[in-house]
């Protein structure tokens, strides 16, 4: 957060995502938060779960904000077509403000979860291979919203206890289809796993987080002078 976000106090526009719990981070770190969804029910739950937030339902292509009034805003998940939230983005980041991206993925450099993957493969090929990182620094740069990034990656451990993490591998629906004697195998094979690795009770999950921060072009800035609300209001 240090990193990736202004000083505490700014104002930052959170693209919401899940929960909410990247928005709750966001309040705990001492920010003025604002947040937007498209869906109902979820700007309802973040909005319980995060009071201290304001959650509005809009889309991202259509802020209902002002002109260069944010210090930030975040992404912090896979959404597909971010290029289209750029023009946007743009319009409602202050002189100065930048644009933050944040991906969590598994880390899959470590042998034993190398060996975890191969496990769960046998039986669910699609398990465990997702490599997705969000957008690099030629698409953020290649249609002349934004004029400058930079990238800073950290490590993440999360802790997990065996039955937590037989339930993760269970919780696949592959998985789930699989016949009793497979079932009873590759959940004994895992909890083998488990045991050969943990140091006391549980073991930790390696995450890559990738950070990216992207400032605009401040000539396109300075193009948008308003902003249309619903059918008649202007700011």
């Amino acid at each position: 957060m240090a990193w990736l976000l202004p000083e505490a106090g700014s104002r930052v526009l959170d693209l919401c995502s899940g929960k909410g719990a990247f928005t709750r981070d966001l309040v705990s770190e001492g920010h003025r938060v604002f947040g937007i969804t498209t869906d109902a029910a979820t700007a309802e739950l973040i909005a319980t779960r995060v009071a201290a937030a304001t959650i509005l339902r809009a889309r991202p292509t259509q802020m209902p904000f002002r002109p260069r009034w944010f210090d930030a805003i975040t992404i912090a998940d896979d959404r597909p077509n971010i290029p289209e939230v750029f023009p946007e983005a743009v319009r409602v980041l202050r002189p100065g403000g930048h644009l933050a991206l944040l991906r969590t993925t598994r880390d899959d450099t470590v042998p034993w979860v190398r060996r975890l993957a191969a496990l769960i493969q046998t039986h669910d090929p699609t398990a465990m291979t997702s490599t997705t990182t969000g957008p690099t620094e030629e698409e953020l740069l290649a249609d002349g919203w934004f004029v400058a990034t930079d990238a800073k990656a950290f490590r993440l451990w999360v802790p997990v206890d065996r039955r937590t993490l037989l339930a993760m591998v269970e919780r696949r629906l592959p998985v789930q289809k699989l016949d009793d004697t497979a079932h009873r195998n590759l959940l004994a094979d895992v909890g083998m796993l488990f045991d050969d690795i943990a140091r006391g009770h549980e073991v930790k999950l390696p995450y890559r987080i990738e950070c990216r921060k992207a400032w605009p072009d401040p000539d396109r800035q300075a193009a948008e002078p308003s902003v249309t609300i619903g059918i008649h209001l202007h700011w």
